[in-house]
């Protein structure tokens, strides 16, 4: 937690009476040292003070000094109620605009789920409130999944957040990531933007998504990922030899843009399918399978910034082999969907789009644009051709086994985000350099 919650106190060294006056002169023999013990413990504690005047956690230190001292860290915004944005950075990108300016009505919902981190979510609430996202985000809602604790807004003191654009559902029960697809499809708001408390997205990467998104309606959602889950979703992309089936798998807590509309759609999917608790929890895992698409513009390679602490849900074989079997079932529920002609009937899910082409996608860090190409990032890739969509979770670890390390590691350390990372020392580097028809681009149309 921060400090300075729940009505903790600055503490200041006053000559004070026995009355309650501030600042009246004592007598000097009232503090009359009367033994070595006394001197050692007062030198401790003045010299206590001193350091830690200077130090990271100075006990002076206001909640908004600290969300403000972690920003910079970040480099991200610089103090809390200021709407000046100046990046660190030794290259500059210039905010720029190659379209008219849109509505700057906000439009969207953020939705973080609390549960063992909340000075993350502390964090990422003064982001999403700040001046900077005033022209995208309407309300942040904070879910607190965590039933032991009670949040109210003495926990978000500093963060810049009124009452009207700070919302507070504590849960009397953990439904897990449920929450913010119920969250979503009851906002006030027509989009949403959900994100997990383990990472903090920069507020230009943020107005890039909104401004693709809101500007590609047949697209239901839209994902960042770092490079090592973008490659994971890349080989979680199959096409049944049936051509009935082309979905793909993405994550959603790096930062995912979605509509309620579809949120509503996704929920009622599942209770027409009348899936158990477990698998309501981890609607995660069934999110992106089940709208049956390919995801070709909609995972966007990530500047994200890692926050880590807490305890993480997903930990170990165990935890990888509980979701590997939620994705499992949810390939199955698509497959009996699609055999019995019932996905016709469900708005969320799509006509299948057999396409091999894959494109990728960056925003810009630092400006308001993004990148996109078709150059291949792995070689000789194919997306996979499965006899069954359940085939899907053992495909994607046949092909990462035959990338081998060496592949894997360059996919991760060649991500098209450093073309447009605005830092000097990184660079793009295609596998087998330019083929005919391999193009990059760069799009300015956002705000």
């Amino acid at each position: 937690m921060l400090p300075m919650q729940d009505g903790a106190r600055s503490i200041y060294i006053t000559s004070e009476s026995k009355h309650g006056n501030k600042n009246l002169r004592q007598p000097t023999h009232a503090y009359r040292l009367t033994s070595p013990a006394h001197v050692f413990a007062v030198f401790a504690a003045v010299t206590g003070l001193i350091i830690a005047m200077f130090t990271h956690t100075n006990p002076f230190e206001t909640s908004s000094d600290r969300v403000s001292s972690r920003f910079r860290e970040f480099e991200l915004p610089g103090s809390i109620g200021s709407s000046t944005y100046l990046p660190h950075s030794d290259v500059k990108f210039t905010m720029v605009s190659a379209s008219p300016a849109r509505n700057n009505t906000p439009d969207t919902t953020a939705v973080v789920l609390n549960w063992s981190r909340l000075e993350n979510v502390v964090l990422i609430s003064a982001l999403l409130c700040g001046p900077w996202l005033s022209s995208t985000i309407a309300q942040v809602l904070i879910w607190n999944n965590n039933p032991n604790i009670t949040l109210g807004m003495k926990n978000f003191r500093g963060t810049g957040c009124s009452a009207k654009k700070l919302r507070i559902h504590n849960s009397p029960s953990n439904i897990y990531f449920r929450a913010r697809f119920i969250a979503c499809a009851e906002a006030q708001t027509p989009f949403c933007f959900i994100q997990d408390d383990d990472y903090l997205i920069r507020p230009e990467i943020i107005q890039n998504m909104h401004a693709f998104f809101t500007q590609s309606p047949s697209i239901p959602s839209l994902h960042l990922l770092p490079a090592h889950e973008h490659l994971l979703s890349r080989l979680r992309t199959i096409n049944t030899v049936d051509g009935l089936i082309t979905t793909s798998f993405a994550w959603l807590g790096h930062g995912t843009f979605l509509s309620r509309s579809v949120a509503n759609d996704f929920l009622n999917l599942l209770l027409d399918l009348e899936v158990d608790e477990e698998a309501l929890k981890m609607a995660d895992n069934y999110f992106t399978i089940l709208a049956n698409r390919p995801k070709q513009e909609e995972i966007w390679f990530d500047h994200g910034i890692e926050l880590g602490g807490g305890q993480p849900f997903t930990v170990g074989p165990e935890g990888d082999a509980r979701n590997d079997r939620h994705i499992t079932q949810a390939l199955t529920y698509l497959s009996t969907l699609v055999a019995g002609n019932a996905a016709s009937s469900s708005p969320y899910i799509s006509r299948p789009n057999i396409s091999h082409t894959d494109v990728n996608m960056a925003p810009c860090r630092l400006a308001s644009c993004l990148v996109k190409s078709n150059i291949e990032l792995l070689p000789d890739y194919q997306r996979s051709e499965v006899r069954i969509a359940e085939d899907m979770v053992p495909e994607a670890q046949r092909q990462w086994r035959a990338l081998g390390q060496e592949q894997t590691q360059w996919y991760m350390q060649n991500s098209l985000s450093t073309i447009v990372d605005g830092r000097s020392e990184t660079a793009f580097h295609s596998r087998e350099g330019m083929r005919f028809f391999c193009k990059v681009s760069m799009h300015l149309p956002l705000f």
